[in-house]
């Protein structure tokens, strides 16, 4: 029971990360290539997107370990035991 809820909350979190880890949209053609300085602020938001990833991949690891649990926990009533 404990490892079809584990492995279903490490597929969880891996969707949750996938998720979170999408690429960004395309910029415009219009904009510049150019790359802007990074700024202070441009470090504090690349911190505040990796606590948002890790955020992301554990509530979706607990969905899952949710769901795992829910779906053992039906088994045997949709079996007719």
């Amino acid at each position: 029971m404990a490892i079809t809820v584990l492995l279903c909350a490490v597929i969880g979190g891996w969707l949750g990360w996938r998720r979170a880890t999408r690429p960004s949209p395309r910029r415009s053609l219009l904009e510049s290539g150019r790359p802007a300085a990074i700024s202070r602020s441009g470090i504090d938001r690349k911190q505040r997107r990796r606590t948002w990833l890790l955020v992301i991949t554990a509530i979706y690891a607990l969905g899952g370990a949710a769901l795992g649990f829910f779906v053992l926990a039906m088994l045997p009533r949709a079996a007719g035991a």
